[in-house]
């Protein structure tokens, strides 16, 4: 009997598991092997998690959403897709820091238990040097999808600086039912060829 094909979903950071978007669209496709990984805030547990994952499913595929895809990056060897990148989860965690964002909320809420990661100076740096070297690896495997929609439009201009040519998707977000089921055609398709 042939193996089903797996796919590793690398759910947003700052998302609770069960609840993402990404998730919704793992539950779209059907008669493949789905891990939904929910990172640890600090990369380099985030990294020993996934590639723990990697090592134990030997994923076809590992799909990243928004901050996540600066993790998915690091990996070598492997097909992703990263969905609406966002590559300043570093500069966000200073200006939390800082006083400039969000000053009532020095935790950030994630997990399957409610748990909360303290933004540290450790944390933001970690993100700052893991996004700087995002672009580094073999990115001839690295597939970006955007929505055409989207307010924030950063990811996907660093996204094109480094590629040229991206998918972008009719809709505003991941969010959206249809963009969900686009995406989830968009990734079958990868799967299939």
């Amino acid at each position: 009997m042939k193996k089903k094909k797996s796919i590793l979903f690398i759910n947003n950071i700052f998302e609770s598991a069960g609840c993402g978007a990404l998730e919704k669209v793992a539950k779209l496709l059907h008669g493949y092997e789905r891990i939904v990984l929910q990172p640890q805030a600090r990369p380099s547990r985030a990294m020993r998690d996934i590639k723990r994952a990697c090592r134990e499913h030997s994923p076809s595929l590992v799909v990243a959403y928004s901050a996540a895809a600066a993790l998915a990056m690091q990996l070598t060897g492997v097909e992703r897709v990263i969905i609406e990148p966002y590559f300043s989860t570093g500069n966000m965690m200073n200006n939390i820091l800082r006083g400039k964002m969000w000053t009532n909320f020095p935790l950030l809420s994630y997990g399957t238990k409610g748990k909360h990661i303290r933004v540290t100076d450790k944390c933001a740096a970690e993100f700052k040097e893991l996004e700087e070297k995002a672009f580094n690896g073999d990115n001839s495997i690295t597939h970006g999808v955007f929505f055409s929609d989207s307010t924030d439009t950063a990811g996907y201009k660093e996204y094109l600086k480094n590629f040229g040519t991206a998918l972008s998707i009719p809709g505003k977000s991941l969010y959206g039912k249809a963009e969900q089921q686009q995406t989830a055609k968009f990734i079958k398709g990868l799967l299939e060829c």
